[in-house]
This record gives structure tokens, sequence and C-alpha cells, in this order.
């Protein structure tokens, strides 16, 4: 199959002040026919405003993967596509949803009354959640490095996006029986675990380059389906084109950088303890099909993590 992917364009160098407000972080609770007992909590990584961007690379292949994680294997999932560029110096990895959700963001803080009808359309048909724990993940091979920028839960949040680094990490597979046809390519099966989670892999000779979604790597072939054994999380690539395009790094109007275990103790407490994370800055509500209420001092949200510490 193949799907127009169009390029992601370039930011314009810009100054913008951001007005002072109070963060007010909604949860989102899904009824989805259930009862109570098994709501399920919707959460957002915020959106963040662009500063720049910066030319790294041209890209020689360019995927689109339909990411989901999906709590409750019975109900609809929280998703995004994510644009995957694979350059002679860099992989690049956006998701897409974010991506416009920071446009849509940009224009309507330069613009105030003016609609960003564009991105809100990109942004409606990339996805409907800004998943926090990547927006944007760039590889350098030749450096043995990750860069990878986290959306904040915190509206409005001044510290702008997470930023950390870390070296490629290491994965031992082992290949499967099996075989099956992903985005018209035939491909092989592997599996591996990796920082907690059991991923299997479906990946193609036919594009004999060993990269893939998320941080998964190693393989012989490019991976086009991924998924981890709880059926959480998976990526299944959608759509494949092989014109040349620019590979853009993104740079936030702020940052905070912070080490791998940072960000992952500060998802885990942001879950275990939310009101601990925002502190005397935010108000939290419960939007249900009663209305808005209050959250209880003890209420947490349930912990399910791409990665673990």
């Amino acid at each position: 199959r193949q799907l127009f992917i169009g390029c992601l364009k370039p930011i314009c160098s810009c100054s913008i002040s951001i007005p002072m407000k109070q963060f007010i972080l909604i949860v989102f609770l899904i009824h989805a026919g259930l009862s109570s007992a098994q709501d399920r909590f919707f959460y957002l990584g915020q959106p963040y405003i662009y500063k720049d961007s910066v030319l790294l690379d041209q890209s020689r292949l360019n995927l689109i993967y339909r990411h989901e994680f999906r709590v409750d294997t019975s109900a609809s999932p929280m998703w995004s596509n994510v644009k995957m560029q694979v350059g002679r110096k860099v992989v690049k990895q956006t998701d897409l949803h974010v991506y416009f959700t920071n446009l849509w963001r940009k224009i309507s803080e330069e613009t105030p009354g003016i609609v960003p009808d564009r991105e809100q359309a990109e942004l409606i048909s990339n996805g409907n959640c800004n998943h926090p724990y990547f927006a944007e993940m760039t590889m350098f091979p030749s450096e043995n490095a990750l860069r990878i920028t986290c959306c904040n839960y915190l509206l409005g949040s001044h510290s702008g996006p997470f930023v950390y680094d870390e070296s490629i990490p290491e994965m031992e597979w082992q290949l499967l029986d099996g075989a099956d046809s992903v985005a018209g390519y035939a491909c092989k099966i592997a599996q591996t675990h990796f920082r907690g989670r059991v991923w299997k892999a479906w990946y193609t000779l036919q594009i004999p380059i060993p990269t893939g979604p998320w941080k998964l790597h190693g393989l012989p072939g490019i991976i086009l389906r991924a998924v981890d054994q709880t059926g959480t999380y998976s990526f299944e690539c959608i759509g494949i084109e092989t014109d040349p395009q620019s590979i853009y790094e993104y740079v936030p109007m702020r940052s905070t950088a912070v080490t791998r275990t940072q960000y992952l103790r500060y998802e885990r407490r942001y879950h275990e303890d939310p009101q601990s994370v925002r502190g005397d800055a935010a108000d939290i509500f419960k939007l249900g099909q009663d209305g808005v209420t209050n959250i209880d001092t003890d209420w947490q949200i349930p912990y399910y993590p791409i990665e673990f510490e």
C-alpha cells in the first residue's frame, strides 16, 4: 500500500511571549459503556511552541506508522501517526499529532483570533492524542546516540518539553518461525525483551535497513510492525515513500534537559501522585458523563509505561 506522506516544513525563527496562565490539567474519563470500576483515564502530553528548525539530513526513505496505546483491549485505542525519515546520517521519528498540535498552538499564539484550519484538520487526521513519551526521536548511528523529546504533562508549562539523550540501546533478537505481509512487503518475525516489555517485530529483508519504530532496531531488515506481548503498545507501517525529503530537528522555545531516568521517574510520579507533580500551580478536574468534578487528593492514573527504568 502507498500513502502520501508529505513533507514536514521548516519553522521560521521568531520570538513569542507566552502569557502567564494558571495551569489546568483536565483528565478525561472515558466510559465507553464500561462500569465505573472499569473507567479508563485518558491523558495528553501538552503542546509546546517551536522556536526554530535545524536541517539535519535528506531522507532516502519515508514511512508512516500508526502507533496505538491500548490499556483495555476491548475499547478504542489512543493513537497517532508517526513519521520515520531514514537518512544517511540520521533516522528521525516525529509524532505527527504532536507536530500539528504544536503548529496549531504556534499560529494561535502569533495571530489571536485566527483559527488555523489546516493544522487543525491535520492534527485530527493524524491521531486522537499526544503520546507524552516521545514527540520527536532522532538516532545518530555514527555517534551511537539517541535524542528524545517528550511532552510535559502540565498545560501551559513554561518549562516546555523534556529532552534527554542516551546511547543507542543494544538488543538481542530471537528469530521466530512464521511470516506475514505488512504494507505490501513480505516479513519475517523476531522477538526481543526490552526494558520490561516483550516485543514481537515483523521485519522485511526487501528493505535491508536495521531500524524500526520507537527504539527498536538491529534486525537485518526494517521493522514494519511491532507489538508488545500485552497488546498495550503497537506500531504498524501504513505507508512508504522513497522521494527525498528534508529532515528537520524542531527546536522548542523552551525545554528542560533531563536524563532518561529522571524523565521516567517524573512520568511514574505523575501517574502515581499527580497532585504532587502539579503542586499549587494547577487545578485538576475530571471530565465525565456527569460534567466536571474535582479530583480526590489520593487519586492516581493507571501506569502502563512503554519502558521501565
